[in-house]
């Protein structure tokens, strides 16, 4: 089955997008039926008057919160659409009012009962729907207020939730109290091996080995092996591959990690299973589960980080550094890993303890202190760095492939503890690491104050933030690395017939808007974590895109974009139809090549005028405005933008007349050359030293133009000779004519022809005069004739005139002067 190319598919994107435009208009001009404004009205009235009475209520949990906002977004959706259906109907009932005409005055005649009560209708009609506009922005404008109180409210709740302060425990009473706690719960997970050997010893140990471990323990085994293999075989490190590209690198790092900790991480799950989904309620059994998760994540993570960074094998490791700096990586990432597993696990098992406020806000001090420590081992900025200090690790040079872009040296012993950096890195670098560490040190402090939820806070954030940070770079670099942007923007280029400088223009905007995009989805992701709701994620993302005021213009960012998008499609496919007639169809039809341009430039005006009108379609504007803005810009025209309206005007004359085309041969003031382009308001002409000009079309209507090819491609030759007084003229005339008869690309007709043309000081002047039918080998052609009459003169005796200078001297003057005689 035949693949679609690219250029096909733009077109077929261009004609979906056109057709959707067009069906989304004729659908907008015939909405669907729907119930009265009046019951309508009650409805939102009661359903607003029910969401406020609920956000008054107390202790308002987050699904009820939930309900209510997207109650809120119903009821907004319906009062936008119904004032839109309004503000139609009513500029219909007012165009039609118009139509009609002012009401006669009271002396004259009066008007048809006809027109009168028609003039009655569209009058209570325009009452009716401003009052349904009224009613309407009423609606919207208790739908903001109840929305802005619920916001405030949830921001009421997390606040309170966070900045909630924890018993104190540094007196001696709650030390003691504590004490005596902490130990009743060590000793709870002290037991919990014991009493999973009791639960095991309950099913009967010959169950145990016979259908636990032979029948599940030992196939996942079996199975986990095989499947380890073929991970690391299919997609796994491969040292035939000197330097593997990026994205081969990531997917053997994913397939290492897998395969690494796949074992380990299948057996505890098996083990916790087993020994925990048929337990009767048992503390001991679910500490003993809760600490085989946090080993799986330690594994997992572990296991992955080691793959990544690869500290035996600099080759695959996807970040520039040397191995003693991916070692010690490594070790702090396993290290943050370990203190985070431990974490998790202690909060489950105090949970599951039912331990008090007092031991929970005490617990949180040394857990803070812990991951604190943790991530302040990631801030030395030696460690992001390669010894040479040339670019930090998380974004080396794009595209490198060859064995020296991979290469890193060893540090030296006496390596220096912060290597100098790229100015731009390190500008971000002054200003992530205080704030981290002034954020870590505010944990800390929270957690000494007894402020337990607001430690937590801070500390997690700020690891799930780097995290979905190093995950959107791992993306970014991948995507470049894999040549995405490049890709895209060369199939552009090569489709749109551009030079590789539109190619790399088009590859620089490419990566900005896929960077743009994976900035924003990390943003979009780590907003939750931070306490921002996801609905108001939504609203905010809905509302920017929906529309927003400014004055009484209403902006639709959605609408835009939408806009925008279809304008360049239809343009896309406007070059890309373009180049198919330039390049396929027209030269096929014989046609003469300045018609050929003409058509297609024309393609182009048609193609862009209807992206215009596509684009504006999509946006939602109404022609009319159209014109009171065309009618406004016509003052600016007359002034401002009288030239490149002149220019616009010349060019589609010049199009059309074809006084010049593409490929003539012209001459316009000091500059000559061959025409390359004629655009809509400039042509550019090629001059013979390959160097572009720029001329207006005004000029190359109001100013003489020397074309030497617009009807055809012949031209006349001048070739002038002198030769000396007495040579024969009739032999030189013979001589020239022989010359230039032999000529291949000499005419015969029109005939050549010598002339005598003047008696010179010194010389004979003749000229030979003749044609040929390519105008473009003129040059050529003269400097063939000069060699040629140069040989036949030497062969003929005909001697070539030098200057003669004719000195008089007076003899008796110069004896009389005393002076010697030349």
């Amino acid at each position: 089955m035949r693949t679609l190319r690219f250029k096909e598919l733009v077109v077929l994107a261009a004609v979906v997008l056109a057709m959707v435009v067009v069906a989304s208009t004729g659908q907008a001009q015939a909405p669907a039926p729907t119930r009265p404004f009046t019951v309508l009205a009650q409805e939102w009235d009661r359903l607003l008057t029910a969401t406020s009475q609920v956000l008054d209520q107390p202790g308002l949990q987050e699904p009820e919160k939930e309900q209510q906002r997207k109650r809120l977004t119903d009821v907004l959706a319906a009062a936008q659409q119904a004032r839109g259906d309004a503000q139609g109907e009513l500029d219909t009932a007012q165009k039609l009012l118009t139509a009609l005409g002012p009401a006669p005055a009271e002396k004259e005649p009066p008007e048809a009962p006809a027109v009168i009560a028609q003039r009655d209708r569209y009058a209570e009609d325009v009452v009716t729907f401003k009052g349904r506009i009224a009613q309407a922005d009423l609606v919207i404008a208790r739908v903001k207020a109840l929305r802005k109180k619920l916001d405030e409210l949830g921001r009421n709740q997390f606040f309170s939730r966070i900045l909630e302060k924890y018993p104190s425990f540094w007196s001696r009473a709650a030390l003691g109290d504590l004490g005596a706690e902490g130990l009743a719960v060590a000793a709870e997970v002290g037991r919990a091996p014991t009493e999973w050997l009791n639960h095991i010893r309950d099913k009967g140990l010959q169950d145990f080995f016979l259908n636990d471990l032979l029948k599940v323990f030992l196939p996942v085994l079996i199975g986990g092996v095989f499947l380890r293999r073929w991970l690391l075989q299919k997609f796994g490190r491969d040292p035939a591959i000197e330097t593997p590209p990026y994205p081969r690198m990531i997917l053997a790092a994913i397939a290492e990690g897998s395969a690494r900790g796949l074992i380990p991480v299948l057996f505890i799950l098996v083990f916790l299973s087993r020994s925990w989904i048929d337990e009767s309620g048992d503390n001991g059994l679910f500490i003993i589960s809760v600490i085989c998760q946090s080993l799986m994540l330690f594994v997992a993570v572990s296991a992955l980080s080691k793959a990544l960074l690869a500290p035996a094998d600099q080759a695959w490791r996807v970040i520039t550094i040397p191995s003693r700096k991916a070692i010690r990586l490594n070790r702090r990432i396993r290290f943050l890993v370990g203190v985070i597993a431990f974490d998790l696990a202690a909060r489950q098992i105090l949970a599951g303890a039912e331990a008090s406020r007092l031991l929970l806000g005490a617990y949180e001090l040394p857990s803070t202190l812990l991951m604190a420590a943790a991530i302040l081992t990631f801030l030395r900025l030696s460690l992001w760095l390669p010894p040479s200090g040339d670019a930090p690790i998380v974004e080396p040079p794009s595209g490198e492939s060859a064995p020296a872009a991979r290469t890193v040296a060893e540090p030296d012993a006496g390596e220096p503890r912060d290597a100098p950096a790229q100015p731009s890195f390190r500008k971000v670098w002054a200003v992530l690491r205080p704030g981290v560490t002034c954020l870590a040190l505010v944990a800390v402090a929270a957690a000494a104050l007894g402020y337990a939820n607001l430690a937590q806070y801070i500390v997690s954030n700020i690891v799930i933030t780097a995290l979905f940070a190093a995950l959107a770079m791992l993306v970014r670099r991948t995507s470049r690395e894999a040549g995405i942007p490049r890709r895209l923007a060369g199939a552009i280029a090569r489709s749109l017939n551009l030079d590789p400088g539109h190619a790399a223009t088009g590859e620089f905007w490419l990566r900005l808007v896929f960077d743009g995009f994976w900035l924003s989805a990390a943003i979009l992701v780590v907003l939750p974590f931070w306490g921002v709701a996801p609905s108001q994620i939504l609203h905010a993302l809905d509302q920017v895109a929906s529309g927003f005021q400014i004055g009484n213009v209403t902006i639709s960012l959605a609408q835009i974009a939408i806009a925008f998008g279809i304008f360049v499609a239809v343009v896309v496919a406007t070059r890309i139809i373009q180049n198919t007639l330039r390049v396929t169809l027209l030269p096929r039809t014989g046609i003469d090549p300045g018609i050929q341009n003409s058509v297609a430039a024309g393609v182009g005006y048609v193609g862009f005028i209807l992206a215009f009108m596509f684009g504006i379609s999509a946006i939602g504007l109404d022609l009319s405005q159209i014109a009171l803005v065309a009618g406004a810009l016509s003052v600016g025209i007359g002034f401002g933008l009288q030239n490149i309206v002149n220019n616009f005007v010349s060019g589609v004359i010049l199009l059309l007349e074809r006084p010049v085309k593409v490929g003539d041969w012209v001459v316009i003031g000091q500059y000559q050359g061959f025409i390359k382009h004629i655009k809509v308001r400039s042509t550019e002409i090629e001059t013979f030293e390959r160097a572009s000009v720029i001329i207006p079309n005004a000029d190359l209507l109001s100013n003489p133009v020397l074309n030497w090819t617009l009807r055809n491609r012949q031209g006349r030759i001048e070739i002038r000779v002198g030769v000396e007084y007495g040579s024969d003229p009739d032999l030189v005339e013979t001589l020239l004519l022989r010359t230039a008869r032999e000529h291949p690309k000499v005419m015969r007709f029109p005939a050549m022809f010598v002339l005598l043309d003047d008696f010179g000081a010194s010389s004979l002047d003749f000229e030979l005069r003749c044609f040929t039918n390519d105008v473009l080998s003129r040059l050529t052609i003269a400097s063939d004739l000069r060699k040629r009459i140069i040989k036949e003169f030497a062969a003929n005796g005909i001697q070539f005139a030098y200057p003669h200078t004719v000195v008089h001297v007076d003899r008796k003057q110069k004896q009389d002067q005393g002076g010697p005689l030349l």
